[in-house]
């Protein structure tokens, strides 16, 4: 394995991890956020909500750093409409974090100067709204990796060539397999399935 790779696996790894626990805090997020919580569930959800930003800066430094330095190189992602809309929809779900954090720092504020502070019903509900437009949102950027790593939404001609290329040698290849098969029925070949020894 090359120096390219393997630094290349190690960014994917680092990427996917991080990805997935900032779905975790968004999901713990979520789950805490009700009409009946009490003044540890406020401490602990803000708590946890300061991880939601240093997960949110962590992805977009490994992103980047294997956008630029991994196998693919800038010049396959730079080119590729998945990727600005996989950029897109992280932004958003970043600018929609912010009204939470803000409200969870109020309320932090808010109980540590009165012990018997409970938020608002209504300021409750805003926040889980926003916090399943996050989730909606958030839901979109795997969908769009998958298609980008695919080479779908390329604007360069060399990788829509190539992507149809791999296409018809796939089809070509199942043509093969096909003929082969007849052309074994046709002489009467017989295929033997082997039985472990016991």
């Amino acid at each position: 394995m090359t120096a390219s790779a393997t630094t290349d696996l190690h960014l994917a790894i680092a990427h996917h991890l991080l990805f997935l626990l900032l779905a975790g805090v968004l999901a713990f997020e979520i789950s805490a956020v009700r009409s009946s919580m009490d003044r540890e569930a406020i401490l602990r959800v803000a708590r946890v909500d300061a991880w939601y930003g240093i997960l949110a800066v962590a992805i977009i430094v490994v992103g980047f750093s294997r956008a630029i330095l991994a196998a693919k190189g800038w010049a396959y992602y730079s080119v590729n409409l998945f990727f600005w809309a996989k950029l897109g929809a992280f932004a958003v779900v970043g600018l929609l974090s912010i009204m939470p954090t803000v409200e969870f720092i109020r309320w932090r504020k808010a109980i540590s100067a009165n012990l018997t502070f409970a938020p608002a019903p209504h300021g409750i509900r805003n926040v889980r709204r926003v916090l399943f437009a996050e989730a909606i949102v958030f839901a979109l950027i795997p969908a769009f990796a998958a298609a980008m790593a695919r080479g779908y939404g390329s604007l360069s001609p060399w990788h829509r060539s190539n992507l149809s290329h791999m296409g018809k040698t796939r089809t070509r290849r199942c043509s093969e397999t096909t003929t082969m098969g007849k052309i074994a029925s046709q002489q009467g070949w017989v295929a033997v399935s082997e039985t472990p020894f016991k």
